[in-house]
């Protein structure tokens, strides 16, 4: 399947939300699994490419390996909650309580790091006895990419 590399991120929450669903289903062995195919044919969708196109491009995982971008990540993923400039202003954070974390506030910084950052990003805050209302997202990145997002996150810090 071939996925605009901006949308990579997303073929792997479809992946994992559908093993997840169809984990308890009665599909037999073998069988193409409804969720994912409706997964996939969004993604060609949103990617602009026609089923055919999608189904013809290979495994998705060669596609969502190359062209990553942290800054991209981020602004799918993370900045729904976070906002795009990191302040914690994202649509869906809004709703959160506690808030999102300001990538900005200087405060925040005090007491992190990279490998903090990581782990939060790959396990979720509350591995580190935050808010369990960030979730763990290591299911959509390689560890090379986590480390990237890391370094994307900490490029808010203020000097």
């Amino acid at each position: 399947m071939r996925i605009a590399p901006d949308l990579r991120g997303l073929a792997r929450i479809g992946r994992t939300l559908s093993s997840k669903v169809s984990g308890d289903s009665d599909q037999k062995k073998g069988e193409a699994d409804p969720i994912q195919q409706a997964v996939e044919r969004g993604l060609a969708a949103a990617s602009g490419y026609s089923e055919e196109e999608a189904e013809s491009e290979g495994p998705v995982e060669e596609v969502i390996a190359a062209g990553f971008s942290a800054q991209n990540s981020f602004g799918q993923i993370c900045a729904t909650c976070h906002g795009s400039g990191g302040e914690g202003d994202g649509a869906a954070g809004a709703a959160l309580d506690p808030a999102p974390a300001s990538f900005i506030d200087p405060a925040f910084w005090q007491d992190r790091d990279r490998d903090r950052i990581i782990t939060v990003i790959r396990d979720g805050a509350a591995a580190v006895g935050g808010s369990a209302l960030m979730a763990p997202w290591g299911a959509l990145y390689t560890d090379d990419q986590l480390e990237q997002m890391a370094d994307y996150v900490m490029s808010f810090r203020p000097n």
